[in-house]
């Protein structure tokens, strides 16, 4: 589940690279890594569902900051 150290972590990076770079490292694990780190681990823990369009966005499409 992710989760960031915003703003501690933008004395480093910018909010969008740390998202990128962990989407990086994430996707390396794999296609189910991704979608239960981006997002089913989240909601089963806090037991919502997310909208499709939100799994979807991860970094591809980049955050403001």
């Amino acid at each position: 589940m992710f989760g960031s150290d915003w703003p501690v972590s933008s004395q480093l990076l910018a909010y969008t690279d740390v998202v990128a770079l962990t989407d990086q490292l994430v996707t390396e694990a794999g296609p189910a890594a991704v979608d239960a780190f981006w997002a089913h681990t989240a909601e089963r823990f806090y037991g919502v569902r997310a909208p499709a369009a939100a799994t979807l966005a991860r970094s591809d499409q980049p955050l403001s900051s």
